[in-house]
């Protein structure tokens, strides 16, 4: 890391003492802070159901479960700066169920679609497999989608004020325990390059 020599002025007064001041010139070592990506928190009261009839439970603030009889699905709005990459998702999930899982996408559409067919695409899936005793943080990179048969691009995709981003979390149905089966939150990684 490359360090800057920065000079400044400290200025020594006492405190009732009469100093009349004592200037000293100083050299220090400054090292700027690393580039580092900023995250933007989901916080679970952005969620809402699809469906209005759903039946979600908010859990002391800290979880959503799925207290309804049949699977749910839940969608909050992404809104990040224009020209930024999303770079990382992580989802923070509860799945103590061994048969069903719980999932998060990351979707983007056009805002004014020219020929008035918006089709969202799916920018990254997260989905939970097996049984945990704990609150997992799953992790997922964000590339741009390739067709099928060519090489994987590895590019991240660049936020434009002309599309809609937005998270879909798939809870399945209640079980007589509900609580297997909880969204904790969604953390979005994003930088400028």
């Amino acid at each position: 890391m490359k360090k800057k020599l920065i000079w400044g002025f400290v200025l020594a007064v006492g405190i009732g003492v009469s100093t009349g001041g004592i200037f000293s010139l100083l050299a220090f070592q400054h090292s700027p802070p690393a580039k580092a990506d900023s995250v933007l928190t989901i916080p679970l009261t952005d969620f809402s159901a699809f469906n209005n009839e759903d039946l979600v439970q908010l859990h002391h603030g800290s979880s959503i479960g799925n207290v309804d009889g049949s699977a749910i699905r839940l969608h909050a709005p992404v809104l990040l700066p224009h020209k930024h990459k999303i770079k990382k998702l992580v989802f923070y999930c509860y799945d103590a169920h061994s048969t069903s899982d719980v999932n998060l996408k990351l979707m983007a559409t056009e805002k004014y679609g020219t020929s008035g067919l918006r089709v969202p695409s799916e920018l990254v899936t997260i989905e939970s497999s097996g049984t945990s005793g704990y609150i997992r943080a799953l992790e997922a990179n964000v590339y741009l989608p390739t067709s099928p048969g060519s090489p994987a691009a590895k590019k991240h995709p660049t936020v434009s004020q002309d599309e809609l981003y937005w998270l879909e979390v798939y809870l399945p149905p209640g079980h007589s325990q509900w609580h297997s089966m909880k969204l904790y939150g969604v953390k979005i990684y994003y930088g400028k390059k």
